[in-house]
């Protein structure tokens, strides 16, 4: 390793994971700056308006080959978000490697080649050389909070559709939260209002804190307005998990976590004898809940002017 800074690789299931990462944060950021330690690759960035930020934790155990001396570079996120749409189904290894004294990031897609016996010319690899950048962002630390209001448990994919069917409907969402039911809403002079009532039943996992109410009866709503578009860029990430939390406090932004370990959540598929028992769901909500390595998060501010 006497001549490379960092050389990173991933196969299987974690090209489409890898690819997915960096093809959809160019909708997110322009420049992107990956922190690579010997231990794991970090990067966070926020959106152009300021309203949103993401942060990635992968640890050196979560990919194939991971070799690196502690090293921060920048590129251009839009030219790698170009280069991981020339990720296929047949591509069977991702590199990522720097080499010492070079100004720019090398990536190779590895494919199937000759070794399928099949003649086409898509089986080539593909190497690309990307210029690395100057970047100035300072360090996003986010600060920890003791108790959360309220978190969620549910498929990625269903969430997507839900919040693609709003969309046609108004440009931002109100988020009601409720002891036994989750409400989304939208409301426009176009097209008036439109309400998704869920019982938090049909919810792979749930909890919401106790509060006193206005009324006295002990129910606090949780109520926050959220831009469409931007939950819409944030669910471009569904195909990295099949499950994603949701974390909400009162004062801070929300938190959308896209896991990118096996959850037990990712093997189910509908029906009565895949549901899992209450203390099944607390258990594995609880240990979804608490992993942020190996996961890409998002943390997104609500309007602040909601009635």
């Amino acid at each position: 390793m006497s001549k490379i800074d960092f050389k990173l690789s991933v196969t299987g299931v974690k090209i489409i994971q890898f690819a997915t990462i960096f093809k959809n944060l160019k909708n997110i950021t322009k420049q992107i700056k990956l922190v690579v330690t010997e231990e794991e690759l970090n990067s966070q960035g926020l959106d152009d308006a300021h309203c949103m930020l993401y942060t990635l934790n992968l640890k050196k155990a979560w990919f194939d080959e991971y070799e690196s001396k502690n090293v921060t570079i920048s590129v251009n996120c839009e030219f790698l978000g170009k280069i991981m749409n020339c990720v296929t189904p047949k591509t069977k290894k991702l590199i990522f490697q720097k080499t010492m004294k070079q100004d720019y990031l090398e990536i190779s897609i590895i494919n199937e080649g000759v070794e399928t016996g099949k003649k086409s010319i898509l089986n080539a690899d593909k190497d690309f050389k990307l210029p690395l950048i100057d970047m100035e962002l300072d360090d996003l630390s986010i600060p920890e909070m003791d108790v959360d209001d309220a978190q969620m448990l549910m498929r990625s994919g269903d969430l997507s559709v839900l919040i693609q069917e709003l969309s046609a409907f108004g440009e931002d969402i109100v988020i009601g939260v409720r002891d036994d039911e989750v409400i989304l809403s939208t409301d426009s002079v176009e097209c008036g209002e439109t309400t998704v009532s869920i019982n938090t039943n049909l919810i792979e996992g749930f909890w919401k804190s106790e509060g006193d109410g206005e009324d006295g009866d002990g129910e606090e709503e949780l109520k926050f307005v959220f831009s469409l578009s931007r939950l819409n860029k944030i669910l471009k990430f569904t195909p990295l998990s099949k499950s994603l939390t949701i974390t909400i406090w009162k004062e801070n932004p929300m938190c959308i976590r896209f896991p990118l370990e096996k959850c037990i959540f990712s093997e189910l598929t509908y029906g009565d004898d895949d549901e899992l028992t209450e203390e099944e769901t607390e258990t594995q909500m609880d240990e979804f809940m608490e992993k942020k390595t190996n996961a890409l998060a998002f943390y997104i501010a609500p309007r602040m002017d909601i009635d």
